[in-house]
């Protein structure tokens, strides 16, 4: 009986998932079976996973953790976040990373929008400088 094999997006995926807030550390992912995952593009899979709507964040390099949709945040939390993600947008040239930040930053509206939270005009004429308009997919 065939039984499809499973993907190396997934893989990551489930390591994600099974480890949560403790996250996954790229030598993990790359490193041969059976101690690892032996997957050395894990860079591509994650912007694949990334892409299709799964919130995963590096906290610092080479360190990868899966944020749940639904984790609730402070409505100033989020308006820290979306800040952060729209100065980021403005100051990256990579057209790939604008991409990434502009999936980062419709999900955060996502979340936005489940928590019936409004976002707040910028206080001060520098918050406003760095926020751009990102339109939602």
């Amino acid at each position: 009986m065939y039984e499809p094999r499973t993907t190396q997006e997934n893989q990551i995926l489930d390591l994600l998932t099974e480890r949560k807030g403790a996250g996954v550390y790229s030598y993990e992912l790359a490193e041969p079976r059976p101690r690892g995952c032996g997957i050395l593009q894990y860079n591509a899979r994650i912007f694949g996973l990334r892409h299709k709507g799964h919130n995963i964040v590096s906290d610092h390099k080479g360190h990868y953790i899966l944020q749940e949709e639904h984790e609730s945040m402070t409505q100033e939390e989020l308006n820290k976040k979306l800040a952060d993600l729209k100065y980021d947008f403005d100051k990256t040239g990579s057209p790939g990373m604008k991409k990434l930040i502009e999936i980062r930053i419709n999900l955060l509206k996502k979340q936005f929008a489940e928590q019936d939270i409004v976002i707040e005009p910028p206080a001060t004429p520098e918050d406003a400088e760095r926020i751009v308009n990102v339109k939602a997919e």
